[in-house]
């Protein structure tokens, strides 16, 4: 923390502020690309990645990639290139460890790409350190210490795009040859004191994820990229870093996004820019409609993209969106809020949108803030974030830089001359005014006016905000991380890594139900006490009430110590037919529920008394959901369950229904597979090719409807 020494910035709104830095915005990805090229080309100490999201096939360069070259500028290749060149350069790259919801669209093995096929000086690691339902959002590149890079683009596929955002541009695609829709963003570099800050904070979260400290490097002279990528120049600029931290485990909450946003929207006098790809936010919401009620108040210029994108999103964050829209446009009584969105005649037919993804506010002159904040909930609160806001209070020459930034990112969505914009800017003073010139001079692609209308898709009801998009850990993710804490602690006490306790526990399940199914062929099986189940030659054509509980008794034992579930079940369709191995599978969780909803209920006063008795989610289908997306270990959530007092029956039922669908895909396609191994013939092959290929197009699809890739 550096001391504050202005009145304006405090603690509350920012964790430094420092003068004497050098600033250069980036206008899409084409630009910000070819700035980390040329400055990662120059590094000598270190290079620090901190990202939501990385791919080692993102190609940083399209332009430049030849088919004689191959993959010449994709990422994985530049590092090992950059590393070769430079012998004392290590890279670390510290990554968001997803969900097991994003995992079906991330890269596949990441991390052994990253260590085993690029460098031994390339240090990747992943970082869960949040709370379960939050994540690592900020996007930064810090370089020998000096020279930094924040902003909203990550180093992933989907990025790259030219500040024309052509319809139909050939070399806007991923490594797998899809075409995807134009992309706007912004990224700004600096080089200065507050580099050096971000650096240290970077040392912070890598020790915290790691374990290991990164040394210090020497202070250098790092020779900025050359500035004629970059749409506006900052000399000598004061910089406002702000961060967003949720509060978890020993780390108090830290809000400091939220207040910046709040202070420079009141202190505004002529006019506010914002570029946001959502506008759910309760507090920003709540500010705006405080700004539209003044008398005398700023003009307020909203850039959203058209629509938002896959499935999922549509219906639900577009919906929480609209009703943010529809309360800031009620408040608005003296008609200075307008909302816009970047309108292109030509992706009309081919049903396109430009993707907004910037996260940049700009008030009157006066500042421009940017960063991997949104302004929905989640960003306020429950993601971790970073933004920097450069202060050009008294400052002409920093004034006038912020005009050339705010006049070039209008007219770019026309495609016209900028230094008219700018021009423009400085006769009215009103980003509305040009903006509205831009409409006569470019009619067929400019900043259209945003039709607010009801969604025409239905909104999936149970799905509401505090679900979705909240701004702070629910009191079902405190129980969970609770409780997997105490796992955490009794492990690094046994000295066994999570990952081999989990798969030494699912062995030993996996070897006790062998034993089982050996038991039953046994002489010492008797038929006392038995169920029959089902006919079957070369099987028993009984099972004893005995063994419908020995397997429960073994998924409680390994999923207690987090084993998981999905392998358990393969097992167990691996040694019994569909119908037995199906039925020890629902006797199974129903014991996993009942015994960690139990003990949640139980210890919940003692361990958890901050949210003992709440139950949120209560609705069965939310339940429903909660259960199909594999958000944290079977057993946490039932402990959880049980600690928030979520109603058992509810919780029950909302559990086997969920799980049932899963279950019964893992039972079936266990079976084919030993069918197809057993008596290989196009009997038993054939009902195994037709369920990959089903899995596949389920595969597909979920990643075309759910896909964050935009996140």
């Amino acid at each position: 923390m550096v001391p504050l020494q202005d009145s304006f910035w405090t603690e509350k709104n920012a964790c430094t502020y420092v003068d004497g830095n050098d600033g250069w915005l980036y206008c899409d990805g084409e630009a910000y690309f070819k700035a980390f090229i040329e400055a990662c080309e120059r590094a000598t100490s270190t290079i620090f990645i901190l990202g939501w999201d990385t791919h080692t096939r993102t190609n940083l360069d399209p332009k430049r990639e030849g088919s004689a070259q191959g993959d010449h500028w994709n990422l994985a290749t530049f590092f090992r290139r950059i590393l070769k060149n430079h012998p004392k350069l290590h890279i670390y790259l510290l990554s968001w460890r997803p969900a097991p919801l994003y995992i079906m669209e991330r890269e596949k093995l990441q991390n052994f790409k990253f260590t085993r096929f690029c460098h031994p000086r390339l240090h990747f690691c992943t970082d869960s350190h949040h709370p379960i339902g939050g994540s690592h959002h900020e996007k930064i590149v810090i370089i020998d210490d000096q020279l930094a890079f924040v902003g909203g683009m990550d180093l992933t596929i989907r990025r790259w795009d030219t500040c024309m955002h052509a319809a139909e541009d050939p070399l806007r695609k991923d490594p797998d040859g899809q075409y995807y829709q134009p992309y706007h963003d912004a990224q700004l570099g600096m080089a200065g004191p507050a580099a050096w800050q971000l650096a240290q904070m970077f040392r912070q979260r890598w020790k915290q994820a790691n374990g290991t400290n990164i040394p210090m490097v020497p202070p250098t002279r790092v020779k900025p990229p050359a500035p004629a990528q970059a749409i506006a120049f900052f000399e000598d600029a004061p910089i406002a870093v702000s961060l967003t931290y949720p509060s978890f485990r020993n780390s108090n909450e830290v809000k400091q996004i939220a207040q910046v946003y709040e202070d420079l929207l009141l202190s505004a006098q002529r006019y506010v820019y914002i570029e946001t790809q959502y506008l759910t936010s309760h507090h920003m919401v709540d500010i705006l409609c405080r700004l539209g009620q003044r008398s005398e108040g700023p003009e307020i210029t909203l850039v959203l993209p058209e629509r938002l994108g896959p499935w999922l999103e549509k219906r639900t964050m577009s919906h929480l969106q609209y009703e943010a829209l529809t309360k800031v446009l009620a408040y608005d009584f003296h008609k200075r809020v307008h909302i816009v969105y970047p309108y292109d005649q030509e992706l009309i037919p081919i049903y396109k949108y430009v993707t907004v993804h910037s996260k940049l506010m700009i008030v009157d002159d006066q500042f421009l803030t940017l960063g991997s904040a949104n302004l929905n909930n989640r960003s306020m609160g429950l993601d971790t974030e970073c933004n920097v806001t450069i202060d050009a209070r008294q400052q002409p020459h920093l004034q006038r830089s912020i005009r050339k930034a705010l006049a070039f990112l209008i007219v770019h969505y026309a495609n016209h001359d900028a230094s008219y914009a700018l021009q423009e800017l400085e006769r009215t003073g009103s980003p509305l005014q040009v903006l509205k010139s831009l409409r006569l001079l470019s009619p067929d692609k400019h900043l259209a006016d945003f039709k607010l209308q009801p969604m025409p898709e239905e909104k999936i009801g149970w799905l509401d905000a505090d679900l979705l998009d909240m701004d702070q850990p629910s009191a079902l993710e405190i129980a969970m991380d609770r409780w997997g804490r105490m796992l955490e602690i009794i492990q690094r006490h046994l000295k066994v890594p999570p990952r081999m306790m989990a798969l030494v526990m699912t062995g030993l399940a996996g070897a006790s139900i062998a034993a089982s199914y050996a038991w039953m062929f046994s002489p010492l099986y008797g038929n006392q006490w038995t169920l029959n189940f089902y006919p079957q030659n070369g099987m028993p054509h009984d099972t004893r009430l005995s063994t419908l509980l020995l397997i429960p008794i073994l998924y409680v034992i390994a999923c207690l110590l987090l084993a998981p579930i999905n392998l358990l079940i393969l097992l167990t369709a691996s040694f019994f037919p569909a119908l037995p191995a199906f039925s020890y599978i629902v006797l199974s969780v129903i014991g996993l529920v009942s015994l960690g909803y139990v003990a949640g209920r139980c210890m919940g006063r003692f361990f958890f008394p901050q949210f003992y008795g709440r139950h949120t989610p209560e609705g069965f289908a939310a339940l429903c959901l909660l259960r199909i997306m594999p958000i944290a270990p079977n057993t946490l959530v039932n402990v959880a369950a049980g600690a928030a007092r979520i109603p058992y029956l509810r919780f029950m039922g909302a559990t086997l229904a969920g799980m049932a669908p899963g279950c019964i895909m893992l039972v079936i396609f266990q079976r084919c597979i030993i069918n197809a191994f057993l008596n290989p013939g196009w009997t038993t092959v054939l009902p195994l090719i037709v369920l990959v290929l089903l899995a596949s197009a389920v595969f597909r699809w979920s990643s075309q409807r759910f896909s964050n890739y935009g996140s």
